[in-house]
């Protein structure tokens, strides 16, 4: 949990933190990330760290998380579609997706970031971290795919809760495939709509 001290900091310094944790943690994952280098390359007294975080993991899920919503912020908006046409409703979800990982690809360290998370390579504490983050797109995740019932372009014979669980696991599987490749900005053009044929399939029926 980060501490409500941390936003009484002025702007400016809860960057320098943030940037100094954002490096270390992408640099060399959350088992290897020291908390030394984070309070020196932040210029923080020793220790200070615990003054606005409870402790590694709470500092890990404040910067996964605050790296997640500045990707969204970046690659959306992500209206649930409005089409009642079949075709263009997964079109309208490729685009959003192509634009997301194109974002993400530009970033190196951001792609390192995130492919630990969802690889879990990092241990239970890597994917606890992500955990609420997953959960506040749930809704969206739920309007979207009842609207795609309600205009056929989603199956009706499974309930929405477990198709979101679906969608949450072969979502993960195509992030790891393609964070864990060396795809070009541009080869994700060729890539995406590959991978969104197969999950068509699988959601449409």
């Amino acid at each position: 949990m980060v501490h409500a001290r941390f936003f009484k900091l002025d702007s400016e310094k809860q960057k320098k933190i943030f940037e100094a944790a954002f490096a270390e943690f992408a640099t060399h994952g959350f088992a290897e990330a020291s908390l030394n280098r984070v309070i020196s390359n932040a210029e923080m007294s020793k220790g200070s760290v615990y003054y606005y975080f409870n402790g590694k993991e709470d500092l890990y899920e404040f910067v996964l998380r605050n790296t997640i919503e500045k990707l969204l912020v970046k690659s959306g908006p992500y209206p649930v579609p409005e089409t009642e046409d079949t075709d263009e409703f997964w079109k309208v979800l490729e685009g959003y997706y192509l634009r997301t990982m194109q974002r993400l690809l530009e970033s190196p360290q951001t792609s390192k970031l995130i492919r630990n998370w969802i690889s879990g390579s990092d241990g239970p504490a890597v994917a606890k971290a992500g955990e609420q983050s997953v959960q506040e797109t749930s809704s969206w995740f739920m309007k979207t795919i009842l609207k795609g019932q309600r205009i056929g372009a989603i199956r009706n014979d499974l309930p929405a809760e477990l198709l979101i669980t679906m969608a949450g696991g072969l979502g993960t599987s195509m992030d790891t495939w393609l964070v864990g490749h060396a795809f070009s900005v541009k080869d994700l053009e060729t890539e995406v709509p590959r991978l969104f044929r197969v999950l068509r399939s699988a959601f449409s029926g």
